[in-house]
């Protein structure tokens, strides 16, 4: 990406990084409250809507360091 280099990295590669990791918390959150309350389908949607979003920053962010 763009300003990358050995030494720091680019603004888009730092965000796209904290965006994947708010991501996985708000999954595992959610896998955990579904655990706990397995008759709230909304949290298994969630978990999977959080999925989907993490497929999609992953993809973009090995799309963007080419």
């Amino acid at each position: 990406m763009r300003n990358d280099n050995p030494q720091t990295s680019g603004r888009v590669s730092r965000l796209l990084h904290w965006l994947m990791v708010a991501t996985m918390l708000l999954m595992s959150a959610s896998a955990i409250a579904s655990s706990i309350y397995p008759t709230l389908n909304v949290l298994r949607r969630l978990h999977q809507g959080f999925g989907i979003t993490l497929l999609v920053l992953v993809a973009l962010r090995i799309a963007l360091a080419r």
